[in-house]
């Protein structure tokens, strides 16, 4: 009858059939990255840059990533190695809102420590669900203390759940069987968790119900060679790089660090090609990128495997490829279907801030330019991992010793550095003794602005400590001057300082109570906060029961020391691989030894491992190679510390500087001036010679440290003192203590 009236309405059986059949039909087929194009809503309150619809031809680097890490891809695992404020969080986001869509199942996310859990739940993940609808409804409400509901650490959806994990926390790591197991920031991980394993092995262990069905997603930005979770795992897999078109000949290539140039006060690359070297500058950035996306799905450009290969006919792609190359390379280190691949699970490499469409080229460089102006290894440190994602392979985890020596003559050109010659920018002289079972050996090393500092004399007394004649070469040795062209006169040394720590301690004591200008030192190699240069108790020195005196000790923190010597060294070969010399570099002369050059990096640094009951970081010998040189090193490195204090101003060192350079004196003026010197104790700095070639009277028995000739020369400020009493290095350490200045 209705139906009669109302010729055009429709029959409610159908009505009610199709939307049954339109809601029991399966949800289409879709990529993680189509899906994202399609639901994913970024929010504000994320502190994203871009908000609203998500749009992977924003970051087309990701695309290939998101599609891998999803679950309905058939690699069980894929890792991702990249600097920091590139979008690789978002992966992990994009990966898990997929799976609560289209294919539920168990996950869990593992975060660092307790806080970055909170801040991944706070600030991360529900901002991205709030403002995503397509997964907002389907997770259950807050229920705290209830399994039916969702609680902080736990999201509960129909046919799943979602956990956050601690890395530091066993019984998180030890949870039920996992689908999707993903791993945020895993360089940050402990070594150990709970005497179990590393983190990432023990939540593995969680998949294994799962078999060829399981899914794994890591990562984050790289730490420090050989001590790098993210690194290891990158590296076992295809390890591939992301080739952009050239703007100017198309063809497909890195953007390599290395490859910077300046041209006319901007940033640029230059085109790798050898038919193109055109300018490569920021404003082709979003080009390139655009380009690659269209390029990428008809395997013209994007990702090819870049893995090293044992195989010496399965080279690794070079950076740049010819165009008319580019087949032949995507035939054999495509994506998923290379012919030779050797059967390696996907990883991803070479993402850095250049790649990102978020910053810009000139900031990039000025972060550079702030990090090498400081001269402060953390601030390289933090360059390196988090601009360029690269592991830091750290100068201190001991650089090439061959390199060094056959870069040595070089380094002597850059730094006018010469044996027993003063170069034109050091200022300050300083004498450090070793001794060993059978010898003694001295080594003279200089400094400049900006810890710059280089052996330029080094001898081996080849006699027992325990024989006189040993420690009357040695006296002979810390009473020789060195002279420069730009010194105003011969400079002594200004500090003077044995090592009283190992061999002959006894001996070494008796020797700087009679020679007062000679500190006894000691290194704190256990105290990885210990300053450079530090006061200790007074040491009695005795014959048999009769007191001689008392010595001061001064105490090294070898620990921070040896780092800055390493980077030091690692400044050094940057040195010669730009041109000029780079703040804080650490050279010997260029008529050192390879045995020198060996010694000098004779020890390397072991991270922490508590499964090997290594708590913290440890330095530790070299099998077979000697570390005298080092030793020499690190305590004229402290020596020179205590002189040239922190906080020194460019005015405090132009007039240091000012009071030491040339034109040289005739023979008859400096007479004149000796003459003139009036008597009241005070030294003038520009004369650091007369200062220190003289030995001071050695102190009454029982005089309390290195006596009045302390410090030497009088160094940027020269009135004498009694002690360190108030140097601000003695007061600095005092404040760390909590003792009262």
């Amino acid at each position: 009858m209705a139906a009669r009236q109302f010729p055009g309405m429709a029959l409610g059986w159908a009505v009610m059939f199709s939307a049954l059949a339109a809601q029991a039909a399966p949800p289409p087929e879709q990529t993680v990255d189509q899906w994202a194009d399609q639901h994913r809503q970024i929010s504000g309150e994320s502190g994203a840059r871009i908000t609203g619809q998500w749009s992977t031809r924003t970051t087309p680097y990701l695309r290939r990533p998101m599609r891998v890490a999803g679950v309905d891809h058939p690699a069980p695992s894929a890792w991702m190695r990249s600097s920091a404020k590139v979008g690789k969080t978002q992966v992990s986001l994009n990966v898990l809102a997929h799976c609560i869509d289209t294919a539920p199942r168990s996950a869990m996310v593992v975060l660092p420590k307790s806080d970055k859990v909170t801040d991944f739940n706070n600030k991360t993940w529900e901002p991205a669900v709030e403002a995503t609808p397509k997964i907002a409804h389907k997770l259950l409400g807050t229920k705290s203390r209830s399994r039916a509901g969702s609680n902080k650490r736990t999201k509960r959806f129909r046919g799943g759940y979602l956990a956050f994990a601690n890395a530091q926390v066993e019984s998180e790591l030890q949870s039920d069987d996992i689908g999707l197991l993903i791993f945020e920031e895993p360089s940050s991980y402990p070594q150990d968790t709970g005497g179990r394993g590393h983190p990432v092995d023990q939540a593995r262990s969680r998949q294994d119900a799962w078999a060829d069905d399981l899914k794994e997603w890591g990562s984050g930005t790289p730490a420090f060679v050989g001590a790098c979770r993210v690194t290891d795992e990158v590296e076992a897999r295809t390890q591939e790089k992301y080739y952009l078109p050239c703007p100017h000949c198309g063809a497909p290539q890195l953007l390599v660090w290395e490859n910077r140039t300046d041209f006319e006060g901007r940033p640029h690359f230059t085109c790798q090609s050898n038919t193109c070297g055109a300018l490569i500058g920021h404003e082709h950035k979003l080009a390139m990128l655009d380009a690659a996306w269209l390029l990428e799905e008809q395997g013209l450009a994007g990702w090819l495997a870049c893995f090293e290969s044992e195989d010496p006919e399965n080279p690794a792609p070079p950076p740049c490829i010819e165009p008319e190359d580019w087949a032949a390379w995507y035939a054999v280190r495509g994506p998923d279907t290379g012919s030779k691949l050797e059967r390696r699970h996907p990883s991803f490499d070479g993402i850095w801030q250049a790649y990102s469409p978020f910053t810009t080229w000139a900031r990039i460089w000025e972060k550079f330019e702030a990090a090498d102006r400081s001269g402060e290894p953390e601030d390289k440190v933090t360059f390196w991992q988090q601009v360029l994602g690269r592991p830091f392979e750290a100068a201190y985890n001991r650089p090439s010793d061959q390199l060094l020596f056959e870069k040595r003559e070089e380094t002597g050109r850059i730094a006018q550095l010469t044996r027993r010659s003063v170069p034109p920018w050091a200022w300050a002289v300083f004498g450090t003794v070793d001794l060993q079972g059978d010898r003694a050996e001295c080594a003279t090393w200089v400094m400049g602005r900006e810890r710059r500092m280089a052996r330029i004399d080094f001898d081996v007394v080849p006699i027992s400590p325990n024989d006189p004649r040993c420690w009357d070469e040695i006296r002979r040795y810390l009473d020789r001057t060195y002279d420069g062209p730009h010194l105003k006169t011969p400079l002594g040394f200004d500090r003077r300082g044995i090592d009283t720590g190992g061999h002959h301690t006894s001996q070494a004591y008796a020797f700087c109570l009679r020679n007062p200008d000679v500190l006894a030192l000691k290194g704190k190699p256990n105290d990885r906060d210990a300053m450079p240069f530090d006061m200790g108790t007074k040491r009695q020195v005795r014959v048999g029961r009769r007191l001689l005196g008392m010595v001061q000790l001064y105490l090294v923190g070898t620990h921070m020391v040896k780092k800055a010597i390493y980077w030091g060294l690692g400044q050094t070969l940057d040195s010669v691989e730009r041109g000029e010399l780079l703040p804080g570099v650490v050279m010997l002369e260029p008529e050192a030894t390879e045995r020198d050059f060996a010694q000098l990096s004779g020890e390397v640094l072991k991270p922490r491992d508590p499964s090997k009951k290594r708590k913290e970081e440890t330095w530790e010998p070299v099998k077979g190679v000697r570390n005298e040189q080092l030793d020499l090193a690190v305590y004229a490195y402290a020596l020179g510390t205590s002189f040239f204090y922190d906080g020194m101003t460019d005015k405090a060192w132009d007039e240091f500087i000012a009071k030491r350079r040339g034109p040289k004196k005739l023979p008859l003026e400096a007479v004149w001036e000796r003459s003139s010197t009036p008597a009241s104790g005070v030294t003038d700095a520009a004369s650091p010679a007369l200062a220190s070639a003289t030995p001071a009277p050695p102190p009454v028995d029982g005089a309390a440290g290195p006596g009045p000739d302390f410090p030497v020369s009088g160094g940027p400020n020269p009135v004498r003192r009694r002690s360190l009493e108030d140097h601000p290095l003695v007061a600095a350490a005092r404040r760390a203590r909590g003792d009262t200045v």
